[in-house]
């Protein structure tokens, strides 16, 4: 039965049952939960117009989960959507209508920016509304039911800061009291109000509820925080119109003024920190963290003492720096349980903009800036959002919030497809992680034509050039066995590498009688080999040459190839199944000569060194001094086989199908992509299934 275990669709009835479990396996720290939303991926999208998107995440004591999100009409005018799910990522039916609540914003400027969830179960909600170029500070609060709270009552149609001023909020927080505190800017001016309880403004706040402050030039708030004891920071920039700006983070006392205790004048020494724009903003305990962008490529994280100094005990001198790929985008701080320190944003391998190809990013610290090399891909974990299992697929997606449980997080953003216009659509999108550290079980990932990688159980998610204009698709991959990070290889004989893999040369841009059909890793994590579909081998880094097929007449083109546990030899497979064994692989058997049903499509090594299994393209599987755990031939299909994967432990393997279906024997099934399948002529297909070391 383990072999329908592995797609999220069942073909037959008396497997309902087994396909209702699968969703419940397990993942590795920093990998998406399986049993979080009905796709088994981990993620929930939803469409409520043209241009939507989660701005903040939400936790309740019970664990369900407050998502409040940009929306729009049929006519395009702007609404505020707020959702409310249960554990398992389905709407929460005693919330608002059927677990939406939406309702019409003032004006067509209007825009969501935070929210946050009090402690007797109410949502305020804070945006912009307003005439363009004249718009306010807009407050609301919802029922923990999701209906309008009646008693509440801010200024109305929104709270101004003069004729003809434009002020946007783009940060909410609660503080003592009851109190609600809203930040953003107000012309040129950084801009901060604060509400009571009820909802209007508070006069023992500046005397009117506002505040506006001047930092020498344009400026804006984009993050706020209350202290205990009511203390509001500020965190922003300012010279925002400049090519230079300069990071802000201003702590106001209780009566609204700088407050002269913290840093120098009420703000940090820019010059403390590598950052020049503030984005995110977090306490801890006294200390005050942010996060903000040091350059296009890397963000910063920085942590001040409760005076404002920088504090030279967090990261390096104070700062840690976020860095993947060619570009790094931190939007929130968090802590989880253990108190370590959670960031979200987004990461890409191009900066191709406004068409940014780019993937969930979430990073795990120690809480002195540390990163915590037990989470994700030595810290990092990346998330290529593919489709909504409706038919929609994406190109892009990040995340603009975070919440943590216990250890858990769940994130919130948006998935973005581009379709050549200005404004691409976009769909709200959560996404959930596990925390925890359970003993990681097997893993897998699976590897498409156009370079993305999906990783599943203890498979680090380390990154893809999915989305990149390549010039030739991706044919096959390899993990590290020695550290968190991967290869993939084009069928120019390209090589990409992620995470901690170091690159040791390619065959890109040079002459090959014929294409690169697969890989293999070296044992040291040093080297590795590309092998040809006329069995030529090349080899780089410590990776050896043991010899090829390359110039011999063959009967069939070579389709894949393993590596010997030791690293000293490798075998090459053919589509008709001949399997041909160089330096010390042990030649077992192969299938060659025999009539198949369907052509072999890859093979993969038996851990102990001598054996190795055959897959087809219908999921036959030959074994050879291997232990047969079953396959899929005469079973029917929804897309053919495409490869296969063997478990650590020589009990068990894995076949990926081209849909992204995975089918696992005598292995755990940690996921699949099968909800979200490609046309057969995309180049987003599936094209290979590789282990985690």
């Amino acid at each position: 039965m383990s072999r329908f275990v592995t797609r999220f669709g069942c073909i037959a009835a008396a497997l309902t049952f087994v396909c209702a479990v699968a969703p419940a396996a397990s993942a590795t720290p920093g990998q998406l939960d399986p049993a979080f939303g009905p796709l088994g991926n981990g993620t929930v999208l939803a469409d409520h117009g043209h241009l939507d998107g989660v701005v903040k995440v939400l936790r309740q004591a019970d664990g369900k989960i407050v998502a409040v999100a940009n929306g729009q009409t049929p006519n395009l005018d702007p609404t505020l959507v707020v959702l409310r799910y249960l554990t398992n990522g389905a709407l929460d039916p005693s919330f608002g209508t059927a677990g939406v609540f939406t309702a019409n914003l003032p004006s067509s400027a209007s825009l969501i920016s935070d929210g946050a969830l009090q402690a007797d179960g109410k949502i305020a909600v804070t945006g912009s509304a307003g005439k363009v170029a004249a718009r306010g500070f807009w407050l609301t609060r919802l029922l923990g039911n999701g209906t309008p709270d009646a008693s509440f009552k801010p200024p109305q149609p929104f709270t101004s800061f003069g004729a003809n001023v434009d002020a946007q909020a783009n940060a909410l927080a609660l503080g003592p009291g009851g109190t609600i505190v809203v930040a953003g800017r107000a012309g040129t001016d950084t801009a901060v109000a604060r509400y009571t309880s009820s909802g209007a403004l508070d006069t023992a706040f500046s005397g009117d509820g506002l505040v506006t402050q001047s930092f020498g030039g344009q400026s804006e708030g984009i993050d706020v925080v209350v202290q205990p004891d009511g203390r509001i920071v500020v965190g922003g920039s300012v010279g925002i119109e400049t090519q230079h700006p300069s990071i802000v983070v201003a702590r106001f006392d209780t009566n609204g003024n700088l407050d002269a205790t913290f840093g120098s004048g009420g703000r940090i020494d820019a010059h403390s920190t590598p950052i020049r724009a503030g984005q995110a903003l977090l306490l801890q305990g006294t200390k005050i963290v942010v996060a903000g962008a040091v350059d296009i490529p890397s963000d910063g994280i920085s942590r001040y003492a409760a005076n404002g100094t920088i504090d030279p005990g967090f990261g390096t001198n104070g700062t840690v720096r976020v860095r993947i790929g060619q570009f790094a985008h931190v939007s929130e701080l968090v802590t989880d349980a253990a108190g370590r320190i959670v960031a979200a944003g987004s990461a890409a391998f191009s900066q191709e903009f406004p068409d940014l190809p780019s993937f969930v990013a979430v990073w795990r610290f120690s809480a002195n800036g540390a990163p915590d090399a037990t989470f994700g891909c030595g810290g990092s974990a990346l998330t290529e959002v593919l489709g909504n299992g409706a038919g929609t697929t994406y190109n892009a997606a990040g995340a603009a919030s975070a919440v943590t449980a216990g250890n858990d997080i769940v994130v919130g953003g948006s998935a973005t497809h581009f379709n050549g216009t200005d404004f691409p659509p976009t769909d709200d999108l959560l996404a959930r992680y596990r925390g925890t550290d359970p003993p990681p079980p097997a893993g897998y990932a699976l590897v498409r034509g156009d370079g993305g990688t999906s990783a599943f159980g203890a498979a680090p998610a380390c990154g893809s050039v999915a989305g990149l204009g390549l010039n030739a698709p991706v044919v096959g991959a390899a993990f590290d066995p020695a550290a968190p990070g991967n290869w993939t290889v084009a069928s120019d004989g390209g090589v990409f590498t992620f995470g901690a893999s170091h690159f040791f040369g390619s065959m890109g841009g040079l002459h090959l009688a014929a294409p690169i059909v697969g890989m293999a890793a070296a044992p040291d994590g040093k080297g590795y080999w590309l092998v040809a579909s006329d069995g030529g081998v090349f080899a780089f880094g410590s990776a050896h040459f043991f010899g090829s097929m390359g110039g011999l007449h063959l009967v069939a083109p070579v389709v894949g190839m393993a590596a010997t546990r030791d690293g000293k030899g490798y075998w090459l497979v053919a589509s008709d199944g001949g399997v041909f064994a160089f330096g010390s692989a042990h030649f077992s058997g192969s299938m060659g000569g025999v009539r198949l049903a369907a052509p072999v499509v890859g093979m993969a090594a038996d851990p102990d060194g001598r054996g190795y299994w055959l897959v087809a393209s219908d999921g036959g599987v030959f074994a050879f001094e291997a232990r047969f755990s079953g396959s899929t031939g005469g079973l029917h299909l929804a897309a053919p086989v495409v490869g296969m994967a063997a478990d650590a432990d020589g009990t068990g393997y894995w076949l990926g199908a081209r849909d992204g279906g995975v089918f696992a024997f005598s292995a755990p099934f940690a996921g699949s992509t099968a909800m979200t399948p490609f046309p057969p002529g995309s180049p987003r297909v599936t094209v290979g299934i590789v282990a985690a070391p």
